[in-house]
């Protein structure tokens, strides 16, 4: 699961929609998340998830 989402991680980044997606989530959950925060964020809960499965 870790190595799923920094592979998907990895592909936002190449193809430069990142800003558009943080700015997405953040019209959606009224909250002002950089792109970093957002990233370690889900990286966080991609290893709870693991840990817990």
């Amino acid at each position: 699961m870790t190595f799923i989402y920094l592979v998907v991680a990895l592909i936002i980044n190449l193809t430069d929609k990142t800003p558009q997606f943080v700015e997405g989530l953040n019209i959606c959950f009224n909250s002002n998340m950089t792109g970093t925060s957002l990233f370690w964020i889900g990286l966080l809960v991609a290893v709870v998830l693991e840990a817990v499965t």
